[in-house]
């Protein structure tokens, strides 16, 4: 997969998970047993965060970030805005085209 189509993907992915917390944060998540909306929402954005963003960059340049306190989604948009960012950042092909100037630090993926 190209990175431009990850980014849809994902993109796509956070809007579904933003509608269904827009309807419910309380809601049960069926795959999840015991596990509500907020805490799927909360899950993700701390993927994002303290996987993602971490192991694009070296891991002691960004400290583990605590979610506990913020509301869910505008913890899932913060995180997401910083992973693309770092996607962007990182991946020639999505950029202008220049170089990278910072190196993965560990292999990515589903």
């Amino acid at each position: 997969m190209n990175t431009s189509r990850l980014l849809d993907c994902l993109a796509a992915e956070v809007a579904h998970l933003r509608n269904a917390a827009a309807r419910d944060l309380t809601a049960p998540v069926p795959t999840c047993p015991g596990w509500t909306v907020h805490d799927l929402v909360r899950h993700v954005a701390n993927l994002y965060m303290n996987v993602v963003v971490r192991r694009l960059r070296m891991p002691e340049d960004v400290p583990n970030q605590d979610l506990t306190g913020q509301e869910p989604l505008m913890a899932l948009d913060r995180c997401y805005a910083a992973m693309v960012g770092e996607f962007r950042a990182e991946i020639p092909e999505i950029t202008s085209g220049g170089s990278r100037t910072r190196r993965f630090t560990t292999g990515f993926g589903a």
